[in-house]
């Protein structure tokens, strides 16, 4: 049984890992990331009662501080 487990199991693990990981990297981390995002933005409005008026006029305040965009 040790045998099995040192020769077979766990390197076999240990390639999914490295598999899986990789994927994460290339493909799902962003979107992953996003998502975290906007759970800890949720998160901080309902436990300090922030209303959507409030982000909207935070929005529309820093908007205003951009640079304009120039299209060429």
């Amino acid at each position: 049984m040790p045998i099995y487990l040192f020769k077979l199991l766990i390197p076999a693990i240990k390639n999914a890992y490295k598999d899986n990981s990789k994927k994460f990297l290339e493909k799902d981390k962003k979107q992953f990331s996003a998502k975290i995002g906007l759970e800890v933005i949720q998160s901080i409005i309902e436990n300090n009662d922030i209303e959507l008026k409030e982000l909207e006029e935070l929005f529309s305040n820093s908007q205003k501080d951009l640079p304009p965009v120039i299209n060429h």
